[in-house]
């Protein structure tokens, strides 16, 4: 799960400290949510949707798991996959850096499955971190 708590909460000019007594949990809570150690219980992550005043799945998300595929991949690797799936190169790199929502809208289901078929993965595992 990605956290974007650190960048919420520095964006509102809030420290560690006066986000943990808002949200009524330690400071080291919010360090290791912060560095993505620790997922948070349902009621935390609600009341720091309210506290930072962004919905749920604006501060916490799952990242794809096609950019760890595309990572460990060689350059000449990712060049036969777009070759084999008749994508361009580049169109394939840059799904390193989509979110779930951007993969989705820029890729049909049948690409995707065709892509996670490609990386020897299954359709759901593409969207599992």
């Amino acid at each position: 799960m990605v956290s974007r708590v650190k960048e919420v909460r520095e964006a509102l000019n809030i420290s560690q400290k006066e986000l943990a007594e808002n949200a009524e949990v330690s400071r080291q809570t919010i360090y290791h949510l912060e560095k993505g150690t620790y997922n948070p219980r349902t009621d935390l992550s609600l009341k720091l949707s309210v506290i930072l005043d962004k919905p749920v799945g604006d501060i916490f998300f799952f990242d794809p798991i096609i950019k760890d595929l595309i990572g460990k991949k060689t350059t000449n690797e990712l060049e036969k996959i777009s070759e084999q799936l008749d994508i361009k190169f580049e169109k394939l790199y840059k799904l390193k850096n989509l979110d779930e929502d951007q993969l989705l809208n820029e890729f049909t289901e049948k690409q995707l499955h065709q892509i996670a078929n490609a990386f020897g993965v299954d359709f759901e595992e593409l969207f599992i971190e």
